[in-house]
Parts: C-alpha cells; sequence; structure tokens
C-alpha cells in the first residue's frame, strides 16, 4: 500500500530473526486508508496487516530485501 493510500502509515516492528544467509522480520503495517487502492474508494478505515521482510546482505549492506503480505486480509479490512 502506497503512502498516498494511506496516512498514517507504519510498520510496528519486531526484532529481525537471523536466518542462514541474511534476516527475516515479520512486522505488522498499520495505517488508514485515504486514497483510492486497487479501485477500492477511501473510507478513512483503519487497516493492521502482517507481513514478511526477508533481506539478504553482502557485508553489511543490504543487497536484496523481499516483502510478502496477505492482500485479501488487506482488502477485507478496505471493505468491510
Amino acid at each position: 500500500m502506497s503512502r498516498a493510500a494511506t496516512r498514517p502509515g507504519h510498520p510496528v516492528a519486531r526484532p529481525a530473526r537471523r536466518a542462514r544467509q541474511g534476516r527475516r522480520g515479520h512486522p505488522s503495517f498499520a495505517g488508514v486508508h485515504i486514497a483510492e487502492f486497487a479501485g477500492i474508494q477511501p473510507a478513512g478505515r483503519e487497516v493492521r496487516v502482517p507481513y514478511s521482510v526477508i533481506y539478504d546482505l553482502r557485508g553489511d549492506k543490504i543487497s536484496a530485501l523481499r516483502i510478502y503480505f496477505p492482500m485479501s486480509l488487506l482488502i477485507e479490512q478496505l471493505t468491510s
């Protein structure tokens, strides 16, 4: 969800865990739906969606980042 579609949007972090070649985290995204998103008109609903972040490290730099979240849960929160 883009910043344009939510306000205030912010991650709610939990500690990252060490993985084989990087780290992974399981924070949640929290925000308010204020603009059209995926064809859904804004209604000011609050959303909170967990997501997973997996990132690879090369030395002390992040070399790749992948973010996964349940789109169906986000759509459910925007439309219910």
